[in-house]
């Protein structure tokens, strides 16, 4: 970006209004990297922050440790870092701090591994996260499954992380209220073994997974009291699958059900359909 402290000078003018509420989101065309976020972080102008989305910049590792260290990020509620590459270095920077309410953690695309997950999902200082996005990067189920250590989630977003089976049971045992699995290549049969869903889970999407019939008997044989929407749209549940949905204990209680191009010959969407009735938030598909 040429001077640092030019560009810096730059954005800051731009953002002035949202700065003077402690607000600093940036659009991707900004092109901030370190050099400038540190140019950024010293100007006087720059006073406390309460929310920052840097998503789709060009940070490293410096960046993070840097907005981890700042005494003027010490009351960040919210911190938005996706598409960086802040790495597990990154991470262990962030999760190092004594955040005082830092609530909602968005690190999706940030090339975190399972070190850096480690580190966030042991954190003291995140006592407060209720909200976290680690999506579409290749984790897998042990790191993932540290996340039932964080006490205060209730959403989380695990997309596209390699998940096969025992991270998404373990979500699914102690979950959040919002829980989204989808784009995992979780095979047919990666739900056996799952035996209760979190009485806090409202929200649940296996979008674009290989789960099928045997891991719809599953959870329809499960008690979720507090559930309100599922997602299985391009999954492979077959008229089997679709069946056993319908004689789920907690259909009746749903606001939406997704199975659009789950599979099946019509019987068991007929089924379905029948079990739900004549209310809204079926989606069939075809």
């Amino acid at each position: 970006m040429g001077d640092p402290r030019k560009a810096a000078d730059g954005l800051i003018g731009r953002a002035l209004r949202q700065l003077g509420s402690g607000r600093l989101y940036l659009a991707s065309d900004a092109e901030v990297d370190d050099a400038t976020l540190a140019a950024m972080l010293a100007d006087v102008r720059v006073s406390a922050l309460f929310e920052v989305d840097l998503s789709n910049q060009k940070l490293g590792p410096a960046s993070a440790r840097l907005l981890a260290e700042s005494p003027k990020t010490a009351g960040l509620q919210v911190l938005v870092l996706g598409q960086n590459a802040i790495a597990d270095d990154g991470a262990e920077a962030i999760a190092a701090r004594a955040w005082s309410g830092l609530g909602q953690l968005g690190l999706a695309w940030t090339k975190l591994g399972a070190r850096g997950l480690a580190a966030l999902a042991r954190s003291p200082g995140l006592g407060h996260l209720h909200s976290l996005e680690i999506g579409y990067q290749p984790l897998g189920d042990a790191a993932v499954a540290l996340l039932t250590a964080l006490p205060a989630l209730t959403s989380l977003s695990v997309s596209r992380t390699e998940l096969m089976g025992p991270g998404a049971r373990a979500l699914l045992e102690v979950a959040v209220g919002w829980l989204d699995l989808s784009d995992n290549p979780l095979p047919e049969g990666a739900l056996t073994g799952l035996t209760a869903l979190s009485p806090r889970l409202r929200s649940v999407s296996f979008k674009q997974s290989g789960l099928g019939a045997s891991d719809a008997a599953v959870l329809a044989g499960l008690a979720a009291p507090a559930l309100r929407s599922v997602d299985l749209a391009m999954t492979k549940l077959g008229d089997a699958g679709l069946s056993a949905l319908a004689r789920a204990p907690w259909l009746a209680q749903l606001d939406g059900l997704n199975v659009s191009y789950a599979g099946g010959s019509g019987a068991g969407l007929a089924t379905l359909r029948e079990a739900w009735g004549a209310r809204p938030g079926l989606s069939p598909g075809r």
